[in-house]
């Protein structure tokens, strides 16, 4: 019984294999070298069991599988609430009063850590959300200054890494005025 189940699948696969690939039939009976102990040439011998043995690995493998679930894509926050944290970081916010603290203190490490937690959460979470739902002209500029946002933190995060308090002052004005940018976008 187990024995025609597996030839059946094995039909089955190799008929599939054979529809679906012009050269499935070279495939399934390609040769493998061998070597033959009568001479010292190496000679062809066919392969006999590679279809029942890929029938089985199929059919243990797929009982094991589950099926991927698909993951919904998350709904973008609204243009408001975007505009509302850019005007909060502006305003008195934790993440620039943090990298002004780290500077004075000269907390290079942090700084280095913060500067690269940063682009990816503000300009990835909120800058980035935002002229996904812009409009053109405005989602031209509001794209190039994300850019400028995020080459502004890179050059903090080498101003960090050199030690360099007057470059890193300099960097942090320059994202400060990135971020009135972007905020000057609101209608």
């Amino acid at each position: 019984m187990q024995l025609q189940l597996l030839q059946l699948i094995n039909f089955f696969i190799v008929s599939c294999c054979y529809k679906s690939l012009p050269c499935a039939h070279r495939v399934v009976s390609r040769p493998l070298f061998s070597n033959n102990p009568k001479s010292s040439e190496r000679s062809l011998q066919p392969l006999k069991h590679v279809t029942t043995t890929t029938a089985i690995f199929f059919v243990a493998i797929s009982s094991f599988i589950s099926p991927i679930p698909v993951i919904a894509k998350t709904e973008l926050p609204s243009l408001d609430k975007c505009f509302n944290a850019v005007r909060k970081e502006l305003n008195g916010g934790d993440s620039l009063a943090r990298i002004s603290k780290d500077i004075e203190n000269k907390d290079w490490e942090d700084l280095k850590a913060f500067t690269r937690e940063y682009d990816a959460g503000f300009r990835g979470g909120v800058l980035k959300s935002a002229w996904k739902q812009m409009e053109e002209p405005r989602k031209t500029s509001a794209i190039e200054i994300t850019n400028s946002f995020t080459f502004d933190l890179i050059a903090l995060n080498k101003a960090a890494r050199s030690q360099d308090v007057n470059d890193a002052i300099h960097r942090l004005e320059q994202v400060t005025d990135d971020l009135k940018n972007f905020a000057a976008l609101d209608k």
